[in-house]
């Protein structure tokens, strides 16, 4: 998995306990397309890592964006995002070629529906970034789920996106019963929530990525409303 040598350049906390790492891939020739993933490899690691030292992470750029990379991780047991969280500035990293094939930047004119959990929005603000950058055409629409407002991973970009493109809409959601959520919508993701801004769920294309539950549950509810299986592409089957 050893391809590219990159450089760690940095972090920064996108909310709680998720941060976003910073890489630059100098004269490498690396490239990807808008929501792949790559396996990243840690050099000298702190911590010994039983799993190996090696994980899969979705690019959160755009490629539009020269010698940058970015992905992003919550932190929790995993001892590799130990490791990434200790990283120092400077350090070498490698990363395989990207994989992948979340999104065709030539599919249809389609409206895009992005339908996001957790962490499994970094793919999808590479694809959002990117058709904003490219400035397509197409409606885009992003409903993305959290426990709570603290765990809204890239909130602030996704709000500004927003407000600088009448193209984008931006609907964030939490599951708890938190009462000062101005802007928020309240509850788990259903077919009532997506009716409320989509003029019709058939003639749209939908990206559903996170927990595995989630995007089951998101698909079997557009199956039901009639939506083509075609016009549904999911990170677990793509």
């Amino acid at each position: 998995m050893k391809d590219y040598k990159i450089t760690f350049t940095g972090r920064k906390k996108i909310c709680e306990n998720t941060f976003s790492f910073y890489f630059s891939t100098g004269d490498s020739g690396y490239s990807y397309k808008p929501g792949q993933y790559a396996h990243f490899t840690l050099t000298g690691a702190k911590y010994n890592d039983i799993k190996g030292n090696s994980r899969p992470f979705s690019f959160a750029g755009s490629p539009h964006i020269k010698d940058k990379l970015i992905i992003a991780a919550r932190v929790n047991s995993s001892v590799f995002v130990r490791n990434l969280c200790e990283l120092n500035v400077g350090s070498e990293v490698f990363v395989s070629k990207p994989g992948g094939n979340l999104f065709k930047p030539d599919d249809t004119i389609l409206p895009v529906v992005f339908i996001a959990g957790g962490t499994g929005i970094t793919p999808v603000r590479s694809i959002i970034e990117f058709l904003i950058h490219k400035k397509s055409g197409r409606k885009i629409f992003l409903f993305y789920s959290n426990k709570s407002r603290n765990r809204t991973a890239f909130y602030d970009d996704f709000k500004n996106w927003s407000e600088a493109n009448e193209n984008f809409i931006f609907i964030p959601s939490v599951d708890s019963k938190e009462t000062q959520n101005p802007g928020f919508e309240q509850g788990y993701i259903n077919s009532a929530m997506l009716r409320k801004y989509l003029k019709e769920l058939n003639g749209n294309h939908y990206i559903l990525t996170g927990p595995d539950e989630m995007t089951d549950s998101i698909r079997n509810i557009l199956l039901s409303e009639n939506v083509n299986i075609s016009d549904i592409r999911t990170d677990k089957l793509n």
